[in-house]
């Protein structure tokens, strides 16, 4: 109401007493419409002349925003680490600033609460730890101090709860779906074949026969490998991004099993493939190994020899790779990887490129220290069990003990 039409309503009728103005919103201090708030007895009009104010003067807040108790309610259920109080007049924010203080004087959450002038830089730190609420399976576990928990964190109204997922349904209502892939792969070699194959590229395979009698071989205990028909192999996998990327793998490699070089040399050995890998096939692997690392010994020193050990004489060394780089030789021992080398800046040179080369021929589970806890364990009669769960054995061993209580 500082000019224009609403400016001249008021000076018309401010003097008449059957009249009445209503402030519908917030007013900025020292405008008209902030100032006809105290009721005054006149007003100074745009001529510069004084009007008498006799007309009513009511204030009706249609403004969406939030009042004080509605923030201060909004706080406490948010619980903020930081309240940052910027729009308003610098009187009323410091005066909150004051009465929030107050309030949260002494607090254990450390709430801070900060009013910065304008374009004044304000720097906030937040605490990164986070209190979860363990339930249900995890909390009946006996958990020695500083041990870390595995399980599903939820979130729910600013608080954590910890669960295991087999209680999800229980405490949630939530329900949780398996997806099982499967792929189909038509196969003109063996399945010894292929498991010789898995091996080397993935390290343990378990060899099995599922519940519908068909053998199959486990991959890294997350993807079976099954011999549905002849020239048939089906895998199975349940769908997660590392068990897609394993069944990515184990199919690309089945796929390149005809092709390989290994599998024409392997094939034209005299010896058949049994269910277990014999010596043959070991010492067939400890070869292929070999001559891969010497390899590439030689595509970075020029010149690699195999030492093997004379079958007429007693084999007191064992195999190793020769490298010679002017006067001087190294020995890579094939069992160990160790290098010996009179020469100590060559002798470290030839161990970097041992270590890079066993990085690239190693399988995924000597590359990366994985452990398959399935390895020694036999397939389950029933697919369903035998799928890729750690069981907690304490869990079981406690429900064994309950059972055998209420049996007795």
């Amino acid at each position: 109401m500082d000019n224009g039409s609403s400016r001249e309503l008021l000076e018309l009728w401010a003097p008449d007493p059957r009249n009445a103005v209503i402030i519908t919103g917030y007013s900025v201090e020292g405008t008209m419409a902030r100032d006809i708030q105290n009721s005054p007895d006149e007003i100074v009009s745009l001529k510069g002349s004084t009007v008498p104010r006799r007309l009513a003067v009511e204030v009706i807040s249609f403004s969406a925003h939030v009042d004080g108790e509605q923030n201060l309610e909004f706080i406490k259920q948010v619980k903020a680490q930081h309240i940052i109080l910027m729009h308003g007049e610098a009187k009323a924010m410091f005066s909150l600033k004051s009465k929030l203080e107050q309030q949260y004087a002494g607090n254990e959450e450390g709430i801070q609460v900060h009013a910065p002038h304008n374009t004044e830089n304000l720097k906030l730190t937040f605490r990164g730890d986070r209190i979860a609420k363990a339930i249900g399976r995890i909390a009946e576990r006996k958990v020695a101090e500083n041990a870390t928990l595995q399980g599903l964190l939820l979130s729910k109204d600013y608080t954590f709860t910890l669960l295991d997922p087999r209680d999800l349904a229980e405490f949630t209502g939530l329900s949780t779906s398996v997806v099982v892939q499967t792929q189909r792969v038509a196969i003109s070699v063996s399945l010894d074949l292929v498991k010789w194959h898995l091996e080397g590229f993935f390290g343990s395979v378990v060899d099995g026969i599922d519940a519908d009698h068909v053998r199959t071989l486990r991959v890294m205990g997350t993807v079976d490998v099954k011999h549905t028909r002849e020239d048939e192999l089906m895998l199975e996998w349940e769908s997660s991004v590392t068990t897609d990327m394993i069944a990515d793998s184990t199919l690309a490699l089945i796929l390149g099993i005809e092709s390989s070089p290994a599998s024409v040399k392997l094939t034209m050995s005299s010896h058949s493939h049994h269910t277990h890998a014999d010596e043959e096939d070991e010492e067939l692997m400890q070869q292929i190994r070999c001559e891969h690392i010497a390899a590439f010994l030689e595509s970075h020193f020029g010149s690699a020899e195999i030492d093997l050990p004379d079958d007429t004489k007693d084999k007191l060394d064992d195999p190793a790779i020769i490298v010679h780089v002017d006067q001087s030789s190294a020995r890579v021992n094939i069992n160990t990887l160790a290098v010996s080398c009179k020469n100590e800046a060559l002798r470290s040179r030839v161990q970097s490129v041992v270590q890079m080369a066993a990085t690239t021929i190693n399988s995924l589970t000597e590359m990366y220290g994985l452990k398959d806890i399935h390895a020694t364990r036999p397939l389950q009669t029933q697919i369903n069990d035998a799928r890729f769960k750690e069981e907690d054995e304490d869990l079981l061993k406690e429900e064994e003990d309950d059972e055998v209580k209420m049996e007795s």
